[in-house]
């Protein structure tokens, strides 16, 4: 059993629909998967087929029962849930009374109650560093990181592994990134080519080799109160949603995720060269002068490169790097949350 946060402070990124699709994927691949909606926005709860103005049973007020089980309900697309509501925003300010050791442990006492009855646990933790995506980072194994294929994606790198960085070395030693998710990604920009290959030299093997496209139907199902895996399988996001699940799979055959026979290993190579191929297909159009075609190791395709998008991401991601060597540090420290509480709120 395995316990992954789809975590990033910026909001925006694809969380919510990553986690949605994520699990309605593992589902169909035959995992029993716990979503928990962390997020006072509910919007999970709303994507997997909830209405979070009509939740009575949440996981604001599973805190306050002892008996759990009828927290969690089952989904019409596959997943079981633990819904979410706006009365989860006042947790925090509870939890500000506990003793420092008591309110980081909420979500994981929960969890370890209730853990050996799921494949894995996907919590979708708030756009914010408080002691909600805290609760749930300690609650986790590793975090999978959804990152836009947009050129102000980047400014966030180097904030984004401060925070982990802090978190890991001061609050939860054996956290790991599952890996950096690439989302929103436009075959038709040269920008979006950049990004990837930017992120890519710098998070390395951490990134899935899945990348999640734009696409009308990711956006379109959540007003129908479902994933994009149901409301349309054929459409390119749910499929590579589906890929993104084989390759979790894959990854963690060894781990606490069960190793998928053969055929499903096989299938998941295949779907993840054709996912890779099709997302990283060259636009035949764009024959300007200030071009240059480029090499991608990671998928072994050639690709459009423009000359000055790439100067101007490289210097980006550059100054992201010096500062990441200012902020980010390996040192082990007692844990400050009122450092991380306060820098949160001056963001």
């Amino acid at each position: 059993m395995k316990t992954i946060s789809i975590f990033n402070q910026k909001g925006g990124v694809g969380k919510t629909t990553s986690v949605v699709n994520l699990a309605v994927a593992l589902s169909k691949l035959g995992k029993k998967v716990l979503v928990i909606d962390f997020d006072p926005q509910a919007n999970t709860t709303t994507g997997l087929g909830l209405d979070r103005n009509q939740v009575e049973k949440s996981i604001y007020k599973m805190f306050y029962e002892e008996d759990y089980k009828d927290y969690i309900v089952k989904t019409d697309d596959g997943p079981y849930l633990i819904a979410s509501e706006n009365s989860l925003s006042g947790l925090e300010v509870e939890l500000v009374s506990l003793d420092e050791e008591e309110r980081l442990k909420m979500l994981y006492q929960i969890i370890e109650e209730i853990k050996k009855d799921f494949d894995l646990i996907l919590i979708d933790c708030p756009p914010s560093l408080g002691l909600l995506s805290l609760n749930a980072l300690v609650a986790s194994d590793s975090i999978i990181i959804p990152i836009q294929t947009e050129y102000y994606a980047l400014e966030g790198v180097s904030e984004l592994l401060k925070t982990y960085n802090t978190v890991k070395n001061s609050i939860k030693e054996d956290l790991e990134i599952e890996g950096i998710l690439l989302c929103m990604f436009d075959q038709r920009t040269n920008l979006s080519y950049e990004v990837v290959e930017e992120v890519k030299s710098y998070f390395k093997d951490k990134v899935f080799a899945t990348m999640i496209p734009r696409n009308i139907k990711l956006a379109e199902a959540p007003s129908f109160g479902k994933s994009a895996i149901v409301y349309d399988e054929n459409s390119k996001g749910a499929r590579a949603y589906m890929n993104l699940a084989r390759e979790l799979i894959d990854n963690n055959s060894k781990g606490m995720i069960k190793k998928p026979d053969k055929s499903d290993k096989s299938e998941t190579k295949k779907v993840s060269q054709e996912n890779s191929e099709e997302l990283l297909e060259k636009n035949p159009e764009d024959k300007t002068e200030d071009k240059e075609i480029v090499k991608d190791k990671s998928e072994d395709k050639e690709i459009v490169k423009d000359k000055k998008e790439d100067k101007k991401v490289k210097d980006k991601i550059e100054k992201s790097e010096e500062a990441d060597k200012g902020l980010v540090h390996k040192n082990k420290f007692s844990f400050n949350e009122n450092k991380l509480l306060n820098n949160e709120k001056r963001d």
